[in-house]
């Protein structure tokens, strides 16, 4: 193993931009979330352009979680039943799980990642209904705010190799070790990468913010993401890394109380442990 970290940014992000970009169809329904103008018709459209993405949606669609009556057949059947936005992310979901296990390594633990960006989604989008944010744009954010985790894993597996040492000894969050050994965290690649795969701002943003909230100023979606990952490690969906600080400041931004998505833990397991099991990483 490579025991010296790459010194340059430049050969940190240009070995990070080989990981693949997510298949054409993920970005476009990605980008339908911030237009309002987007009909059934296209989404149905746009999820049927990618076959593995269009039987992965309609396996989804029949699960338990959804039982409906006679089954679903067609994308353009399913939108009616399961509304707009539902099976919206149902494609987000089953795109980004897909192109995460076709792309991921031996050693890196594909099920353990997408547990935690399951319920890391499943939290954000609760608490951007209770502050009135998008909740779809909150489900993306969340999915995907560790894709720097699985593309250092990828294009630095010797360099990760120096970080996950590093994070031993010194008993610290992979962020603060990513930090020390690369001289930037996963959050600032997958803002990096997601902005070159021409995401909307808002998620970008999101991603690479969301370890940076103890800042005076900070997005509400990044507070939102922030609150949200340490509430998914407070319920144990995933991730076996230290549960971050909870930034108070990005509470009181939201106006969020703790006592209210307290009350709310068994609706946010519910749907946590449904989609997990929908994707087999139970």
């Amino acid at each position: 193993m490579n025991t010296s970290p790459i010194k340059s940014d430049e050969d940190i992000l240009g070995a990070v931009e080989t990981f693949p970009s997510l298949p054409s169809a993920v970005v476009e329904i990605i980008h339908s979330i911030d237009d309002d103008d987007v009909t059934p018709v296209e989404l149905a459209r746009k999820i049927e352009s990618d076959l593995g993405m269009l039987a992965g949606v309609l396996k989804l669609a029949n699960s338990s979680r959804y039982a409906v009556r006679g089954g679903v057949a067609s994308v353009q059947q399913a939108v009616p039943v399961l509304g707009f936005n539902a099976i919206r992310n149902l494609a987000c979901l089953e795109g980004v799980s897909s192109h995460f296990r076709n792309h991921s390594r031996n050693a890196f633990d594909f099920e353990n990642f997408m547990r935690h960006s399951i319920g890391v989604a499943c939290c954000a989008k609760f608490i951007a209904r209770s502050i009135h944010l998008n909740p779809d744009i909150a489900f993306v954010s969340g999915l995907l705010h560790d894709v720097g985790q699985v593309v250092v894993a990828v294009t630095l597996p010797d360099e990760l190799g120096v970080v996950m040492e590093y994070k031993k000894q010194h008993d610290c969050h992979i962020a603060v070790a990513e930090r020390a050994v690369l001289g930037m965290d996963h959050a600032d690649i997958g803002a990096h990468l997601t902005n070159r795969w021409n995401f909307p701002a808002v998620i970008s943003e999101a991603i690479g913010s969301h370890h940076h909230v103890f800042d005076e100023v900070s997005s509400r979606m990044a507070d939102m993401v922030h609150v949200a990952e340490v509430l998914s490690h407070a319920l144990d969906f995933g991730s076996s890394d230290q549960v971050p600080p909870l930034s108070q400041g990005a509470m009181l931004r939201m106006e969020l109380s703790f006592q209210h998505v307290r009350s709310h833990f068994d609706e946010i397991e519910d749907e946590y442990c449904d989609m997990a099991r929908m994707l087999g990483v139970v």
